[in-house]
């Protein structure tokens, strides 16, 4: 039976040997399947999430980059839907008062 536990004191030993030299060891990764807690309301998401599933927080910079740019889009289509249907409005303007100038000048 202790030939079962022998080999962990030897492990130990060299780590220890190894950091006394100043070899220092890689300590243990985190595993990359390990779920992101959300830093804002605490909840578990997935590995591979983006954004927490529960309040939109985003987990890293490169991702609040991107949905700040989508919503300065989102803002930019939504200012020129805006500006295209008032030159609209002004055209149908500009010709009702053209048409009415016309019959003015028949009616003379």
């Amino acid at each position: 039976m202790p030939a079962k536990y022998v080999h962990l004191s030897g492990r130990d030993i060299d780590k220890s040997y190894k950091q006394l030299h100043g070899v220092v060891e890689e300590e243990e990764k985190e595993s990359e399947l390990t779920p992101i807690e959300c830093p804002r309301c605490d909840n578990t998401n997935p590995h591979d999430a983006k954004l927490c599933s529960y309040c939109g927080q985003p987990f890293d910079h490169e991702t609040a980059i991107e949905i700040e740019e989508g919503e300065e889009k989102a803002r930019e289509a939504a200012s020129m839907e805006t500006i295209q249907e008032t030159m609209k409005e002004l055209q149908k303007t500009i010709q009702k008062q053209q048409e009415e100038i016309q019959e003015l000048q028949n009616n003379q």
